[in-house]
């Protein structure tokens, strides 16, 4: 009798009904592999091991960003801000006016400029110093960098702002513009290649540099994306292209990918289904990892308690949790010394994540 191979190796439903396509992959992700009978096999997803404990902070802290600046990795914590050396020893730098929520940092030349919804910070290397300018947004959530300016999101409107010429503490009154497509509030702003883009909840316009006088960016009216961003802390931009999870007037939410000119859908008819399924999802956080030969985009719903990852290399969804079935502890990511680190959402602790772990609690390590 002949035998008829049948393929259990796959990531989460495709399909709509689970009935049809029941698979689910949780902890684990496809790799190509061409010795494997359907050439592919599963790999299981990084474990962590404890390595910076901030046990002087408020148990339930979060740790709310990850960044590499230099020769030194950087951490906003609950409100405070640290420095940490190579050794993993660490100074705690400045605070915040705020202790939970979103966190989005950028670099001009000399210095970093944090802005966490309610405020802008600026560290230029020793110190860390609350923007104190009248012209600066009251309600910064989104900072990217282009040609010498910081621009600054403003939540509560369609404004947009920039900073003083390789100054982030000056801002000029005059210095702002507005999302003109439509008149909603933003929702973020990125910079790519050489254009910025303006996002509104469902609409995402493009700017570039005039190369004159006056107010230094002009409309691009040759580009518009009929796709908005549906949470601030889902954009992310790296090497070529950048991933957010969209959202449009009618109740359409994805998670899209764009080289800056075209959009490329990332979500499956399944996964679209799932997400649209969340009370919430203007929560959501994410990170790009680059880790075992594969990008992955990871994207958490805390409202929801989950966690979801997209592997760019192979096109596929899985899911991660914890023990107790609940959202991955990580919240944030950085690469540093040739070493991936997370930083997680409920305690004030850093961790670093490599294969040679098997398991994702300090605990168990």
């Amino acid at each position: 009798m002949p035998t008829i191979p049948f393929d259990i190796i796959g990531s989460y439903q495709t399909d709509y009904d689970p009935i049809i396509d029941p698979q689910f992959l949780g902890n684990m992700y496809e790799t190509v592999d061409a010795n494997a009978p359907t050439g592919k096999a599963l790999i299981s997803v990084p474990g962590s091991k404890l390595r910076l404990n901030y046990n002087t902070l408020a148990t339930t802290a979060e740790v709310r960003t990850l960044f590499t600046v230099g020769n030194y990795m950087y951490d906003v914590t609950g409100n405070t801000f640290h420095k940490i050396s190579s050794d993993l020893s660490y100074s705690s730098i400045g605070t915040l006016l705020t202790s939970s929520g979103y966190v989005a940092v950028e670099q001009n030349l000399t210095q970093t400029i944090l802005v966490d919804g309610g405020a802008g910070y600026i560290y230029n290397g020793s110190t860390l110093a609350q923007i104190v300018s009248v012209n600066f947004p009251s309600d910064p959530i989104s900072v990217a960098y282009l040609n010498g300016y910081f621009i600054v999101a403003s939540s509560t409107s369609n404004r947009f702002y920039i900073s003083a010429l390789e100054d982030g503490t000056a801002w000029n009154p005059l210095n702002w513009a507005e999302m003109t497509t439509k008149a909603q509030n933003l929702m973020a702003l990125t910079v790519l290649g050489r254009h910025i883009y303006i996002f509104s909840k469902y609409i995402t316009e493009v700017w570039d540099p005039t190369g004159g006088s006056g107010f230094p960016f002009n409309l691009y009216n040759n580009l518009l994306f009929e796709q908005g961003c549906a949470a601030t802390g889902s954009l992310i931009t790296a090497k070529d292209f950048m991933i957010w999870l969209a959202s449009t007037p009618s109740g359409d939410i994805s998670v899209q990918q764009s080289n800056g000119a075209t959009l490329k859908e990332l979500t499956s008819k399944q996964m679209k289904m799932e997400f649209q399924s969340y009370t919430t999802i203007s929560d959501a956080r994410a990170y790009l990892i680059d880790i075992n030969g594969h990008t992955q985009y990871i994207i958490s719903f805390p409202t929801q308690n989950k966690t979801w990852g997209y592997d760019l290399l192979t096109n596929k969804w899985f899911s991660i949790y914890m023990a107790n079935k609940g959202r991955y502890f990580a919240q944030c990511h950085a690469y540093y010394n040739g070493i991936h680190y997370i930083g997680i959402y409920n305690q004030p602790k850093i961790y670093e994540l490599s294969k040679q772990y098997k398991l994702n609690a300090d605990e168990n390590n």
